[in-house]
């Protein structure tokens, strides 16, 4: 693999982990809006800050918790593509050694 197709393969990869991490955020999105509120941007930092509050009900403490477990989660595709394209320069380079 050369150089530039390493790059085109790492920009593959970061795109589609990308919009992996864009539907679990929409997802979160989701159901911040139907249980904690409508706006957007408000969603995990609403999460964070009201999870376990007494005066939040059952579901919606629920659903803070499945916020906050997906916005951990969004983080995971990233990290997996980090590896793939580390391990393939990794790869690239021992072959070009050879």
């Amino acid at each position: 693999m050369t150089f530039s197709e390493w790059q085109k393969f790492s920009q593959n990869i970061n795109a589609r982990a990308e919009k992996v991490s864009q539907s679990i955020r929409a997802r979160a999105i989701a159901i911040s809006k139907a249980k904690l509120g409508p706006d957007d941007g408000f969603c995990f930092l609403a999460a964070h800050n009201w999870q376990g509050q007494s005066w939040m009900t059952a579901e919606q403490n629920h659903a803070a918790r499945e916020i906050l477990y997906l916005e951990r989660m969004s983080w995971e595709p990233s990290r997996i593509a980090d590896r793939i394209i580390s391990r393939a320069w990794i790869a690239t380079r021992k072959d070009a050694v050879r």
